[in-house]
């Protein structure tokens, strides 16, 4: 499951969802969203804005789990979440290049890279 709509928090660990009636419902393939979403382009950023909006509570506490953050007083830590540039990087999306000037510090908050 790379997405789940209903009230389950990311980040809280291994869920299982069992129906308490009988539902009508609809799955997509990862890999299928992502083929339509190349199909419209123009799409591509008001989707990213719906994921954003549901990831938003989970960035703050993943980039608190981050060794390089311990001890940081609230207060700073709070404005360094504030500046985050948030995005999505979609399969085979280079997000660091080797060789590239370090400017920035990368945390991915889902996913793998």
């Amino acid at each position: 499951v790379f997405g789940l709509e209903g009230g389950v928090r990311p980040g809280t660990g291994p869920v299982t969802v069992k129906t308490v009636e009988f539902c009508q419902l609809g799955t997509i393939r990862a890999s299928s969203l992502f083929e339509v979403l190349r199909a419209f382009p123009t799409e591509r950023p008001r989707f990213e804005r719906l994921v954003h909006n549901r990831l938003e509570e989970s960035v703050c506490t993943q980039v608190s789990s981050r060794p390089c953050f311990d001890g940081m007083p609230h207060h700073l830590f709070s404005k360094v979440c504030s500046i985050m540039e948030r995005r999505l990087a979609f399969p085979g999306e280079a997000i660091v290049q080797q060789g590239a000037p370090g400017e920035s510090m990368v945390i991915i908050n889902r996913g793998k890279a």
